[in-house]
């Protein structure tokens, strides 16, 4: 009894299978998706890069530099320095 029940689900599993083949993978193309948003350092450093906006940077005499964190945070300070120092000297007063 017990092998005609598996001899029985067997063949019941094979007819199920027949019909199911496998697909080339992948069907379609495969879109990438990467990982970085818009206005992220990368999509900056691109649009930094376009000959386009290089060109306008040029004609305003300005041009982007690379400094590290440190180096940034420093200049950052030393603006905020100056703006107060021009400020003070035009008799603006904070809100």
């Amino acid at each position: 009894m017990r092998i005609a029940s598996i001899a029985l689900v067997s063949a019941i599993a094979a007819l199920v299978g027949a019909g199911a083949h496998a697909q080339g993978y992948p069907a379609k193309a495969v879109r990438v998706v990467i990982p970085n948003s818009a206005g992220s350092g990368l999509d900056t450093l691109r649009a930094l890069a376009a000959p386009d906006l290089r060109e306008q940077f040029r004609n305003l005499a300005a041009g982007p530099i690379s400094m590290s964190r440190a180096e940034f945070q420093r200049f950052v300070r030393s603006e905020a320095v100056a703006a107060a120092r021009v400020a003070k000297a035009a008799g603006i007063k904070p809100q």
